[in-house]
């Protein structure tokens, strides 16, 4: 896990974490020494703070807009009841 986080960036870390790759690396080096199941990523403790540039961190999301909630319409077999509930 440390020379993963080590030689990868922030971004490339994320998307490591999100496709499991960290959690199925921990169960192949255990599986030598006892079987693991159900492995999970829960916490991130940063130990030191990398050392990062306003206009790094500016590159990172540019580009990406804020996703605002809109209405989504429901099905008609789920609007009936809520309707008659009221």
């Amino acid at each position: 896990m440390r020379d993963a986080v080590e030689k990868n960036g922030i971004p490339e870390l994320c998307n490591m974490i999100v496709a499991e790759q960290i959690e199925k690396a921990i169960v192949e080096k255990c599986a030598t020494i006892m079987a693991v199941d159900n492995v999970f990523v829960t916490k991130i403790k940063v130990i030191k703070a990398p050392s990062y540039s306003v206009e790094e961190l500016k590159k990172l999301h540019q580009g990406r807009a804020v996703q605002k909630a809109s209405a989504v319409a429901r099905p008609e077999e789920e609007a009936a009841p809520a309707e008659a509930a009221e």
